[in-house]
């Protein structure tokens, strides 16, 4: 499912102007509400000079920006802007629509069969979530 959602959506991430480092600088400001450039900087596995180069690109872009924290003048946590969160939008629903095709072809008895696993994978994960949460 996931290699034909890809298949499927390939046009749209290709058509990005975005390099691979923005686009997943990108998602983790749209995902993460706000974060600090430090925070994406350890969450990528990149530099701080990285980080600010690629933050720069994105605010030139008008798809970040950087905010201020009401608490702490020196912190400028990234938000993402409305065009910013479109672009992750999109890329979510190319893979939902193609879902949603797929979905419509199956029956009764196999969307019930479907509804069951998936409802145990969302157990199996929520059992991993508070086990981190725990450590």
């Amino acid at each position: 499912m996931s290699a034909y959602a890809a298949r499927r959506g390939m046009d749209s991430v290709m058509s990005l102007p975005l390099t691979i480092q923005q686009l997943k600088v990108l998602m983790l400001v749209v995902t993460a509400g706000a974060v600090t450039a430090h925070r994406v900087a350890d969450e990528l596995g990149l530099t701080a000079a990285t980080v600010s180069g690629i933050v720069d690109r994105l605010v030139e872009r008008d798809l970040v920006i950087r905010d201020h924290d009401a608490t702490d003048r020196r912190v400028r946590p990234l938000r993402a802007t409305p065009a910013g969160t479109a672009i992750i939008e999109s890329l979510t629903e190319i893979g939902a629509w193609h879902e949603q095709e797929a979905l419509a072809l199956l029956g009764t008895d196999d969307l019930a069969a479907l509804v069951q696993g998936i409802g145990a994978v969302r157990r199996a994960v929520e059992t991993i979530e508070a086990r981190d949460a725990g450590a």
